[in-house]
């Protein structure tokens, strides 16, 4: 009965899913394209500076 169960709710929420995964990815290739860039530019105040050389030391 359990399996019943959440077959049809899968079944039910996968269009919805399918549905809203395209738009979810149009809005993290946009948004996460801008915001990156972002933060090459905006390094502005000594806060900022440190935590870049930081961030570029653990990245590395």
């Amino acid at each position: 009965m359990k399996k019943a169960i959440k077959r049809k709710v899968i079944l039910v929420n996968l269009p919805f899913l399918l549905l809203l995964l395209p738009i979810l990815a149009f809005f993290s290739l946009f948004v996460g394209s801008n915001s990156s860039s972002d933060t090459d530019i905006n390094t502005n105040t000594p806060q900022q500076q440190t935590a870049k050389v930081i961030w570029d030391r653990v990245l590395k």
